[in-house]
């Protein structure tokens, strides 16, 4: 068939998540190639947020058939993903990323890269953890989330943690 510009569609992959949505494969977000990972996340940028919760299972297990580095590579572009469409509901599934045993500084970066993206969260205050984050660019992301999630509460937390003098508020 042919569109209206008169171009012929192009055929339909598979996507991974369900045979009636066409579409690259959800682990083609962490591909070696870069043109690859590129149409996989303008893909599933497009699909809006319903495709990008779905995605979220990516980020408590690994997929079967990609390396932990590709693995990584996946779950920052996920998280990429949860910025851009902002699903409803997901921010205890980012805070529970927050919580994993082993999570490096680029996930958390992501995440709450990821979190600052929503303008009112339930639970604002869990980002005032991300300030005793020993990396540097985690804390100035966790810092720029609670911007955009500031209320009373968090300020007076914040500032229990200055007047205490304890090293999570001297930074």
């Amino acid at each position: 068939p042919l569109k209206d510009s008169g171009t012929p569609d192009a055929p339909a992959e598979t996507s991974g998540l369900s045979e009636a949505e066409p579409g690259p494969d959800p682990r083609d977000l962490a591909s070696p190639e870069p043109e690859k990972r590129f149409r996989a996340l303008m893909h599933f940028a497009g699909q809006g947020a319903d495709l990008t919760a779905r995605l979220l299972k990516y980020l408590e297990s690994e997929p079967s058939g990609i390396s932990p580095d590709q693995y990584h590579d996946l779950k920052i572009n996920i998280l990429r993903l949860v910025a851009r469409t902002m699903p409803s509901g997901i921010d205890n599934t980012l805070f529970a990323v927050l919580n994993q045993k082993k999570i490096g500084n680029s996930v958390k970066f992501a995440v709450y890269n990821a979190l600052e993206a929503f303008p009112k969260l339930e639970s604002g205050a869990s980002l005032i953890k991300g300030l005793s984050e020993p990396g540097l660019c985690v804390r100035i992301a966790a810092i720029k989330a609670l911007d955009k999630n500031l209320s009373d509460f968090v300020c007076a937390e914040i500032k229990n943690l200055v007047e205490s003098g304890t090293q999570k508020g001297e930074i």
